[in-house]
């Protein structure tokens, strides 16, 4: 069951189908998790502070987004928000090794397993679940 306390995700990922299995698997661990299609949607979502009573413990970010590109919201978060640990995911090793530059936690190549999804969202969050 998940209480108004349970850490929350936002989970930033343009694939409404990866999203929602991420969504899925998230939630039967505990977490809370919201959800973001595109950079610039994440980036208002942290801005306009709609999350004050969610922030999330840690985000998942796709590093291939439309209109802002996760490496755009990954230094945007940086910037403003350097304490959310940011867990970057991408089938791209390139993209993924530009998130590690930039100042990702962790990164997951896809296609990746479920447990590693847990494990690392658990090991990388900055509130345990």
């Amino acid at each position: 069951m998940i209480t108004a306390s349970a850490p929350t995700v936002l989970i930033v990922e343009d694939e409404w189908s990866v999203r929602a299995l991420l969504s899925d698997v998230l939630r039967l661990e505990g977490y809370r998790v919201l959800g973001a299609e595109d950079g610039l949607q994440a980036v208002k979502l942290l801005d306009d502070e709609i999350l004050p009573s969610a922030q999330p413990c840690t985000i998942l970010l796709d590093m291939t987004l439309p209109r802002l590109d996760g490496l755009g919201v990954l230094r945007h978060l940086r910037a403003e928000n350097a304490h959310l640990p940011v867990v970057a995911m991408s089938a791209n090793r390139a993209a993924l090794e530009a998130a590690d530059a930039a100042g990702a936690e962790a990164v997951l190549r896809k296609p990746f397993s479920l447990d590693r999804l847990v494990d690392t969202v658990a090991r990388h969050s900055s509130v345990a679940a």
